[in-house]
């Protein structure tokens, strides 16, 4: 009897166990995905909309503004640089938080190519998308993680990157947990600026983008006229004159963004620059 006993104890504690970490158990999903969920749930379009809501039982998806950041220009992202993506999740009182993000545009295409750079993120075995490693799930009332995307060919158009954060309420299951959902959209910008003509009157500037200089190209009858360059907030941070018909703008030691390079003195025309 005793041995029929021990064996009936030992079969039970076995299929408990196995209970507590079978794939297959919906309630333990937050233990199991601690290091990152699977591809496909950061409330994206390619897969349909899906987040964290699909495994973790409780409200429906709360969408926030602002939880994801970037230190890409205002005048958008220019093709093939790289830039560095910030996920912020926030809440009062909790100490465990996950994320997965992904770029795309509005149809669902992926766009640039995400980095890893950091032990507290990852990239799923689709690298499409990147979340959470298991040593970045902890911090106090808020918790941010930082990576790196290089943006797409020119003309890709405007970047959504789609996230989805779980605020966990620490009990290691899935009921009772928050989901938020937050979007960035990014524009592109636009670096083929043509050259610019009016009743005989031709400049150009190139390269641009550009890192260390630009050259401002124009006919005679800009010679003599000023040159200013302006940064975002429209501030002069340089000026000079437009003595030649090439005239090279030092910007090196401008820090990198978009400016407007404003040449002529009275009828200005600007032209949008990037200093990467």
């Amino acid at each position: 009897m005793k041995t029929l006993t021990f064996f009936l104890t030992a079969l039970i504690t076995a299929i408990g166990l196995m209970a507590f970490t079978f794939d297959g158990n919906k309630n333990n999903y937050s233990i199991l995905y601690a290091s990152g969920p699977p591809a496909g749930y950061s409330g994206d379009p390619d897969s349909n909309n899906r987040d964290c809501t699909s495994c973790h039982s409780g409200p429906d998806a709360q969408s926030q503004t602002g939880w994801i950041t970037s230190d890409i220009p205002i005048g958008g992202y220019v093709a093939g640089s790289t830039y560095t993506i910030t996920a912020t999740a926030k809440a009062t009182g909790h100490t465990k938080f996950g994320f997965q993000i992904s770029p795309q545009d509005t149809l669902g295409n992926f766009l640039g190519t995400l980095v890893n750079t950091g032990s507290n993120t990852k990239l799923t075995t689709d690298p499409n998308y990147i979340t959470q490693s298991s040593t970045g799930t902890t911090g106090t009332d808020s918790l941010s993680w930082t990576f790196d995307w290089t943006a797409p060919a020119e003309g890709s158009g405007e970047a959504n990157f789609y996230g989805a954060f779980n605020i966990a309420n620490g009990d290691s299951r899935t009921s009772g947990d928050t989901i938020i959902v937050s979007i960035l959209t990014i524009k592109e910008f636009i670096t083929n600026i043509p050259d610019i003509s009016d009743g005989g009157l031709k400049i150009s500037l190139y390269p641009n983008p550009a890192s260390d200089f630009v050259t401002i190209d124009v006919d005679n009858s800009i010679l003599g006229s000023s040159y200013h360059v302006i940064d975002y907030a429209g501030r002069q941070v340089l000026t000079g004159k437009i003595s030649t018909v090439i005239t090279i703008v030092d910007i090196n030691q401008l820090e990198k963004g978009m400016y407007f390079i404003q040449v002529g003195s009275q009828a200005k025309i600007s032209f949008k620059v990037i200093k990467y």
